[in-house]
């Protein structure tokens, strides 16, 4: 063989999860580096592997051992197996020697002595392949599926590694929002959703209100729920002249805003959206509360509806009633404890 780079042994699976499970044991956290690399296709799975170690190989353990563990390291996942057979078997196959751009996700534990912190696990996804020197080809349905779900599992990762350590009542709530999305697995926590606390405060102001509102569309509240019918949970927005988003995907919208950064950006992003998101639900129940207070201390001939309890109007009740029924649904971000 002419240098490391054209071997192809590795280092067994099994020594990475003994590694695994001694770092479970030890308590250890971690950081991620996002690195942005191009490989040559080889349809052989071996010889790919072989490059993508190789291409990594500033970042891990290479020389000392001639790239056998990198080269263990970057299948012990399966990631790259799976996209390797992606590719592969893609109509057409990319040719010997395309440029394939990968993105690939180290796990680093933390240290204070450098020679200590070792990479435990290399995650990847594929943005597509490259063609020329630039320009990015739109990669296939399959790949495009497989990197967006690699990019929520990055985000669920970085969300669950920030707040890991935060013990207040901010914290633990998104700890749990993250477990939420970690349980449901992609798609659907990508389809975990909010409202927004704009669109309620709007819904709930009792100026809003009308006597027949629970049986005429046309009133202001029926109009701001067309896109459901009136019926709950609202999705669409609240139509003119606001237009108001109803629902709001954080762990969507964390992953679409992470495309194209690295690690450290992509937490911020995360960690923003996830505060971001578990103010805005707290702040539901707060203008429900401030809206109903109003409503409650008008003077009876600006208010005609009929019992006090309903003063700001039935259809606000029932909004008020279905996102404390929504803190019951496990599967809802408002089941966090609020």
């Amino acid at each position: 063989m002419g240098n490391d780079s054209d071997r192809t042994d590795y280092t067994d699976r099994e020594v990475f999860a003994r590694h695994a499970t001694e770092s479970i044991r030890r308590h250890d956290k971690y950081t991620l580096e996002i690195v942005k690399i191009v490989v040559g296709f080889d349809p052989n799975f071996d010889e790919f592997a072989a490059k993508v170690a190789y291409e990594l190989r500033t970042r891990t353990i290479y020389r000392s051992d001639g790239g056998k563990n990198a080269r263990g390291l970057v299948r012990a996942s399966g990631d790259l197996a799976k996209l390797h057979y992606i590719f592969r078997t893609g109509s057409p196959p990319p040719a010997a020697g395309t440029k394939i751009g990968l993105i690939a996700i180290l796990a680093r534990r933390k240290d204070p002595r450098d020679t200590f912190r070792w990479i435990m696990s290399i995650r990847f996804n594929a943005p597509g392949w490259i063609d020329g020197d630039e320009m990015v080809v739109t990669a296939s349905p399959a790949v495009t599926a497989k990197s967006d779900e690699q990019m929520m599992k990055n985000v669920i990762h970085y969300g669950a590694l920030y707040f890991q350590d935060i013990h207040n009542d901010k914290g633990r709530r998104i700890t749990k929002m993250v477990e939420i999305a970690d349980r449901l697995g992609y798609p659907r926590n990508q389809d975990l959703w909010y409202y927004s606390s704009e669109a309620v405060d709007n819904y709930m102001n009792w100026r809003n209100k009308a006597p027949d509102e629970e049986t005429n569309p046309n009133r202001p509240r029926g109009r701001m729920a067309t896109a459901t019918g009136g019926k709950l949970p609202f999705d669409g927005d609240t139509g003119f002249p606001l237009v108001i988003p109803w629902r709001i995907y954080p762990f969507r919208n964390a992953a679409q805003l992470c495309k194209g950064l690295v690690a450290d950006e992509c937490k911020v992003k995360v960690v923003s959206e996830l505060i971001h998101t578990e103010a805005e639900i707290g702040r539901n129940f707060d203008v429900v509360l401030k809206r109903t207070a109003e409503a409650s201390s008008i003077p009876h001939s600006l208010n005609p509806l009929d019992t006090p309890e309903k003063n700001v109007g039935p259809l606000a009740v029932k909004l008020h009633e279905h996102l404390v029924k929504l803190t019951t649904n496990n599967d809802s971000l408002y089941s966090v404890g609020y």
